[in-house]
């Protein structure tokens, strides 16, 4: 086993040099956020996918977890290559998301694999399912829980709570903290799946705290919408 770590550590060592040269995991998955504005699930997905990556190469290193990140390695792949059922499930060989949920409990490794499950059972359609999975996942604070929220907020909307999609837009808007440019990016899409009342102010939060923003530019638009 310990051989087998070693071989999945290098295969990914040249990817976190270039990765960390680039400015880090907050950083990279930003990146993905402002260079797809559409923000599908596929690229929802393969953002968190290498953020995982890049984290369990550093558990391998500094935790004794090193068996269940060698596990998650192949489901990272599966997931990038949209394979949900093999990520989820596993293979012959290696151990699926869920699997390594349920045996890895507690651990760092057991969290990312909520989150990276919940995101493929999202791009199978099972939204209620892909509810259950991100919702394990514990709030960091970080950039990898915004995704959370924001994959929350796709999944609710699949099953027909807008509140409680709007409500998780929201949170993905002020996870890690509040900044110019993802912000009013996840305020427009809690705006949309608010009521009329709720929707003027997240616009108008928008409007007059994010002018630069993209979002800002057709924000009128919406506005009017809501009879603002």
């Amino acid at each position: 086993m310990a051989e087998k770590v070693k071989k999945k550590a290098k295969q990914v060592e040249a990817e976190i040099e270039e990765f960390e040269g680039s400015g880090g995991i907050a950083s990279r998955l930003e990146e993905f956020v402002l260079g797809n504005r559409t923000l599908s699930l596929s690229i929802l997905g393969g953002a968190v996918a290498i953020v995982l990556g890049i984290l369990g190469f550093r558990y391998i290193q500094q935790s004794q977890d090193g068996e269940a990140q060698t596990e998650m390695f192949q489901a990272i792949y599966y997931s990038q290559q949209d394979s949900t059922s093999l990520a989820l499930n596993g293979d012959q060989t290696n151990l699926g998301l869920l699997d390594i949920v349920s045996d890895y409990s507690g651990t760092s490794t057991a969290n990312q694999a909520a989150l990276l499950a919940g995101i493929n059972f999202l791009k199978e359609g099972d939204a209620g399912s892909a509810i259950e999975y991100l919702e394990k996942f514990a709030d960091d604070g970080s950039m990898l829980t915004m995704s959370k929220y924001a994959a929350l907020g796709f999944a609710y909307q699949e099953t027909g709570d807008q509140g409680a999609a709007a409500r998780s837009f929201e949170k993905a808007a002020n996870r890690p903290q509040t900044n110019k440019e993802t912000t009013p990016f996840w305020l427009l899409h809690a705006g949309q799946a608010y009521e009329a009342g709720k929707a003027l102010n997240l616009y108008q939060e928008i409007k007059q705290e994010y002018p630069l923003s993209f979002e800002a530019g057709t924000i009128d638009k919406y506005i009017g919408r809501v009879g603002g």
